[in-house]
């Protein structure tokens, strides 16, 4: 469920990135398909963000194809595909991976 402070903390969030302010619809939810597929990942990405502060890697694409790429701390690669995202969203549906690495021991050879 979504509250009416997540809707005003995501609006604050939208304007200061993309310097446009999402509109409402009667029943107080975004009126774009677009905007609140974003609000529901913003509130995913800020749950996981708040639970782990490490580098990581996010890869947006349109029909498999890869677009765009960031890698960095979590909170600054998500911000930058979020821009990517609101970018490519005129060229088809984008979807966003993140790409988890972990480091295999091995003898080299």
């Amino acid at each position: 469920m979504n509250t009416e402070q997540e809707r005003q903390d995501f609006e604050a969030w939208y304007m200061r990135e993309f310097e446009v302010y999402p509109r409402r619809n009667e029943s107080g939810g975004f009126k774009s398909q677009y905007v609140n597929a974003m609000f529901k990942a913003w509130k995913a990405g800020r749950a996981t963000l708040q639970a782990q502060d490490r580098e990581i890697e996010f890869q947006l694409g349109i029909e498999g194809e890869i677009q765009a790429q960031t890698f960095g701390p979590r909170e600054q690669a998500w911000a930058e595909i979020q821009r990517y995202a609101a970018q490519y969203a005129e060229d088809g549906p984008v979807e966003i991976w993140e790409i988890t690495r972990r480091r295999i021991e091995g003898d080299g050879g």
